[in-house]
């Protein structure tokens, strides 16, 4: 199991219902890493996807294990591990008491460390949250900000960041659709019938297979390629009974 995925079901065992975006901020991704990674149990019936609700009012994604998922050994190990990390940091005379859940540090994300400053200073130049987050000289912090930016939770403009308004930032409006070149005009030598003229009857076959029939110069029928081979059939029918009939 890789690092990330573990760091996703500890936060989960951790949190039951947390937010796909409250994982992606944890562990440092972006929020289309997270469910995919977790898919295989999802899929087993060992983590449950659930919705929830945001604190903007709008509906999210949540995680948390299933009864299956409690009862198999990865939970079993998670557990042990975090048990382990709590008595470690204990003095050593302290008794080995579990933590209440509400009462365990969390780990605080590259966002949140983002957000406390912004919301502390009242803004926050790029070169500052690098800084911040100790990040390599010429390395963007939209790399790491990127979700609380999409969500609302952040706005940039001119390299400065504030605090947003909790509104999700609205998709670019989409580009027009290129318009269909004009067909170009077919030469009328093209689309002649070929006619064939018996007193006032006329025939004609078009280039699209139609064959219109007119009679005086009134149009008496237009078939088909079907209608046409209809008639064909019905005209051979009729020769074989008139030569059988001789």
């Amino acid at each position: 199991m890789n690092e990330k995925l573990k760091s996703m079901l500890t936060l989960i065992a951790r949190n039951p219902a947390i937010r796909t975006v409250e994982i992606a901020d944890h562990i440092d991704c972006d929020v289309d890493q997270v469910q995919p990674l977790l898919q295989p149990m999802i899929d087993a019936g060992e983590i449950l996807l659930i919705p929830v609700t945001a604190p903007n009012g709008r509906p999210a994604n949540g995680f948390m294990f299933t009864e299956k998922g409690r009862k198999g050994e990865l939970f079993r190990e998670l557990s042990e591990e975090r048990r382990v990390a709590q008595a470690a940091s204990m003095p050593a005379h302290a008794p080995a008491i579990p933590a209440a859940p509400d009462q365990l540090e969390q780990p605080v994300s590259k966002i949140e460390t983002a957000i406390r400053f912004i919301r502390a200073q009242g803004s926050a130049a790029a070169s500052e949250i690098r800084d911040l987050l100790k990040l390599e000289k010429g390395q963007s912090p939209m790399a790491y900000l990127g979700n609380a930016l999409r969500d609302g939770r952040l706005k940039v403009s001119n390299g400065i960041y504030t605090l947003g308004d909790g509104q999700p930032e609205k998709a670019a409006a989409p580009k027009p659709a290129r318009q269909p070149k004009a067909a170009k005009p077919v030469p009328d030598s093209a689309t002649e019938p070929v006619v064939k003229r018996v007193s006032n009857f006329r025939c004609a076959l078009w280039s699209d297979g139609k064959l219109e029939l007119q009679r005086n110069g009134v149009t008496i029928a237009s078939l088909t390629d079907e209608e046409q081979a209809i008639i064909m059939e019905f005209r051979r029918n009729v020769a074989a009974a008139v030569q059988g009939a001789v």
